[in-house]
């Protein structure tokens, strides 16, 4: 296929391949290594140039030529007769100068033309350098290699990111068939890995053999076998895969490894072979307290369970390595059609991208939801081998001192990020625009990482912008010894915390027990092979039944869930102890549950899903508590507080009341908290503390939450009369959940507990803005930021100004008297709404009769369709969309929030006001 632009580019890379060939000589580097070297140069250099300068000469091509006829934008082949004509002339004028004007028209592109050549250059030179002087290390680093390195016959380049100016992984083929792959970085960590598995191996015959490369670390690079995929011969060496992962998957836990993802595995017959692990010993900056409350396994983050990316009409992509089998699904990349004639234009085109990790038998890939009970086999056999040698295993002299002179990778920023990032820089714009880095590079500062101090995360956010200068992939490497963190170009950033990630890992494995090989066992089980939901039965016994089946029990005697995240990439998570995407939430419906149809091992179970977050209430330890969870209602303290508060009805135990208390003591300073609506930020907070008040009579409680209703008045804008609180992106919007209504409803709270006048005053200048937008022909509230289109959502709309309206009612009936009107309006809308498909309490039936119920409004034929819609296995939950059945179990979009609405439905009075506090 013809490169776009590659006879205007063409000359550019001739040049620069002279300059290589003579620079090789000056350096002494064989002559056939250098003709080798500069063959698969040349291919991998014209490519990179195209793709870099493309944008900018389409932009100057489109304005020279006459607009294409509309047929070429239906084919993606142009037909052999199709005008050349414009083009041919195009290039001409470029040739004739016409690029050089370019250049300098464009200073971003001069730039990164000159700098893509110096580098890559450099980086080729470098690797044949280095080929040269390692031949004795090579001699002795493969079989057969004993009398010389046999001559090199072709190299592949660009198979990775650029890093570290422009240096990237290359395949080396050699004359008798060997193949070897370059890695311009330290290899020691992939020798430390296999020397691990070796330990283990010694101390259990009984543990499957792993295929490990061959790996020769040269200090700043290092030599790799080449692997190659292969089919399994029989459904054995299937399971055998599969038990080998197991193993695999234990000691990239051990060894607190990120980032094997499905391009980082290959499936190599019956052996899994992991090719890149330079993210080992990942950094653990969580305080001990945090890490108590969370038990999650370490394999969490390796990469190796499912991480699911949509892409459109039911299509899927698992970039992680672990997970049954998918359809291939072909990846849109940013290209051209009709390159070379003047027919041409940007377009997508579609690659399908080489992902061979799962194991194959007849060509076909094998699903490991069939061989789950070889992984667990061998992920329990490999900790429970180290378990039984574990003070050899931390001894100074045992496995982990092969990591003291290693160098990994600390992942700042999803790679992904970095490269949108670059090939944004590549457009005209941005390659017209001095100062265009410095611009992009501001779209990604953030706050800093926990571990990393403010200063040296400043130091961080300037080696990321000047490797995008570059057009490096930012890169960051650390010593696991002593946690000193530098960018692979080689400028220093600073430490990674209190603890060096060695020791932080030693003290992890320190902790392992067989009641946490238990744990991990049953999370793997979960992760690959969730359990669908019954369809037969009672509907609430067995929803409920299907949550009681799901508790993973923890080592400190607490329970609680694994679920899909919603976030891209989806993925297995460990649900927190929040209320509703966490354990709190499950806990309540279950305790509902229980009370109603006189369950006591859902009552237990819900006690014991409550657990870890009364051991939070109880350790001193944990401090600033709104800032580490955040303030709101759905997620943070504000939720957590309430459900305890609740819990202490459900479960007759006063106890849980005075957790909530214990956790309000600890909110640490409003100052620290700047999220403040009430989903996650102060708005969420300030009704709860106004629950936890009534209940406790605390005189301390109204004077705390004066302190956090100043905080969120300080977060206002004002404008005339209105006060606005202005989201990061877009206008301020009405409703319960991120807008005006919940702000009314936070402020309401402290005027009902502390009797100041402002906070009223408050609360009603708040409302304002949400007059403005109410749209009287549909009787709601529309999203200024959805174009207009008004919804019927706990969220956004009717039913939570509905919630809003009704609590500011009770909190202060005079100074919300005028509106009465808008909470029928807003009921009669949410009522008056088509079922839709969403079963779930944010968006869905659930929460529109929670909603209507807690008005106490009887919506028979909906309360009809809810019942319906939820009878089957896919109830109406954002998970249903998955490809395969891994429902939620969570309170606001899964499971427990259906159970908790068919509580309500049955007997209003055990189901607590989970929407809003104020109206319990």
């Amino acid at each position: 296929m013809i490169k776009p632009f590659e006879d205007i580019l063409r000359p550019l890379c001739d040049s620069a391949l002279e300059e290589f060939n003579l620079a090789t000589e000056v350096s002494g580097v064989d002559a056939t290594v250098g003709r080798v070297v500069c063959e698969g140069l040349r291919p991998f250099l014209l490519e990179r140039l195209c793709t870099l300068a493309a944008p900018v000469l389409f932009a100057a091509f489109d304005k020279a030529r006459p607009a294409p006829p509309p047929i070429s934008l239906l084919l993606d082949e142009p037909p052999e007769d199709v005008s050349r004509t414009t083009y041919a002339a195009f290039a001409a004028g470029m040739e004739a100068g016409g690029l050089d004007d370019l250049r300098c028209f464009y200073p971003g592109l001069d730039t990164a033309l000159t700098l893509l050549i110096k580098h890559h250059s450099a980086a080729a030179l470098e690797l044949a350098v280095r080929l040269q002087a390692d031949g004795a290390a090579l001699r002795g680093f493969i079989p057969g290699w004993a009398e010389g390195v046999p001559a090199l016959s072709s190299i592949g380049f660009g198979l990775s990111d650029p890093h570290a100016q422009g240096r990237m992984v290359a395949r080396l083929g050699f004359a008798d068939g060997t193949k070897l792959a370059y890695k311009p970085r330290s290899l020691a960590a992939e020798a430390g890995f296999a020397g691990v598995l070796r330990w283990l191996a010694v101390r259990n015959p009984a543990l499957p053999d792993q295929r490990l490369p061959r790996v020769l670390d040269r200090g700043t690079h290092g030599w790799m076998e080449w692997v190659t995929p292969a089919d399994c011969r029989d459904e054995d060496e299937v399971a055998a895969f599969y038990r080998r992962l197991g193993v695999l998957m234990a000691v990239l836990g051990l060894l607190r490894g990120t980032d094997i993802h499905s391009e980082n595995l290959i499936a190599a017959g019956a052996y899994p072979v992991i090719v890149d692990l330079e993210c080992l010993l990942a950094p653990d900056a969580m305080p001990d307290w945090l890490k108590r409350l969370s038990d999650l396994p370490p394999f969490m983050e390796s990469g190796l369970l499912p991480f699911l990316l949509p892409l459109g009409e039911e299509r899927w992509r698992n970039i992680g390595s672990g997970g049954p089998p998918l359809p291939p699904v072909p990846l849109p990349d940013h290209g051209f059609r009709h390159a070379g004639t003047d027919w041409m234009r940007r377009a997508d085109i579609l690659r399908q991208p080489e992902e061979p990790c799962l194991p194959r038998l007849g060509g076909a890939e094998q699903d490991i939801r069939a061989h789950l009970l070889a992984l667990e086999e061998g992920y329990r056999q490999a900790l429970e081998t180290m378990l039984a040698h574990r003070a050899d295993f931390l001894a100074e002299d045992g496995p982990l001192a092969g990591f003291a002179d290693a160098r990994c990778r600390f992942v700042a920023l999803p790679t992904d990020s970095y490269r949108r990032l670059l090939v944004r820089l590549r457009e005209p714009d941005m390659m017209a625009m001095p100062d265009a880095v410095e611009r992009q590079a501001a779209r990604i500062a953030r706050p800093a990482l926990p571990g990393i101090g403010e200063a040296d995360w400043q130091h961080l956010l300037a080696a990321e912008a000047a490797a995008l200068g570059r057009g490096d992939v930012p890169a960051f490497l650390f010593s696991p010894s002593e946690g000193i963190l530098s960018e692979s170009a080689g400028a220093p950033v600073g430490r990674l915390g209190d603890r060096s990630p060695l020791e932080a890992a030693r003290q992890a494995i320190g902790g392992l027990d067989e009641k946490t090989l238990a744990r991990h066992t049953a999370i793997l089980h979960g992760a690959f092979a969730p359990t669908p939901l019954p369809v037969e039965g009672d509907l609430l016994d067995r929803l409920a039944g299907w949550l009681a089946a799901g508790a993973i029990p923890r080592g400190d005697g607490g329970v609680d869930w694994l679920r899909p995240h919603e976030e891209l990439p989806i993925s297995f998570r460990v649900a927190g102890h929040g209320l509703y995407h966490g354990s709190a939430g499950i806990a309540l419906a279950l305790a509902a549950a229980g009370r109603h149809r006189g369950r006591s091992d859902w009552l237990n179970l819900a006690a014991k899903a409550l657990l870890p977050l009364r051991h939070l209430a109880a350790d001193e330890a944990a401090q600033s508590l709104a800032q580490a969870f955040g303030a709101g209602h759905a997620v943070g303290l504000g939720g957590m507080i309430a459900a305890l508060v609740w819990a202490g009805d459900l479960l007759e135990e006063p106890g849980y009341v005075a957790n909530a208390q214990a956790l309000a003591d600890r909110l640490g300073d409003p100052a620290a908290v700047s999220s403040f609506d009430f989903y996650d930020g102060i708005a969420g907070l300030l009704p709860a503390l106004h629950l936890l008040a009534r209940r406790t009579g605390n005189a301390a409680l109204p004077m705390l939450m004066a302190r956090w209703a100043d905080r969120l008045l300080a977060l206002a804008t004002e404008d005339e009369d209105a006060l606005l609180w202005c989201p990061r992106r877009g206008q301020p919007v009405a409703g319960l959940a991120h807008g005006q209504s919940g702000m009314a409803v936070a402020l309401a709270s402290a005027f009902n507990a502390t009797g100041q006048q402002r906070y009223l005053a408050a609360a009603q200048a708040a409302l304002l803005p949400e007059d403005r937008l109410f749209n009287a022909d549909t009787g709601n509230w529309p999203d200024p930021n959805g174009k207009g289109r008004p919804s019927t959502a706990w969220c956004h709309g009717a039913p939570g100004v509905a919630l809003a309206r009704a609590a500011l009612l009770r909190l202060a009936p005079e100074g919300f008297a005028e509106r009465r009107t808008e909470l029928a309006r807003a009921l009669a809308t949410t009522a008056a709404d088509p079922a839709g498909e969403a079963g779930d309490l944010c968006c869905g039936l659930a929460g529109r009769l929670s909603v209507l119920g807690l008005a106490g409004v009887e919506d028979t034929a909906l309360a009809e369709a809810a019942r319906l819609r939820w009878s089957g296995d896919r109830p109406g939950l954002w998970s249903d969309a998955l490809p395969f059945a891994a429902p939620d179990p969570c309170l606001f979009k899964g499971v427990a929030g259906i159970v908790l609405a068919l509580v309500q439905a049955e007997v209003p009075k055990l189901a607590p006001p989970v929407l809003l506090p104020a109206l319990g």
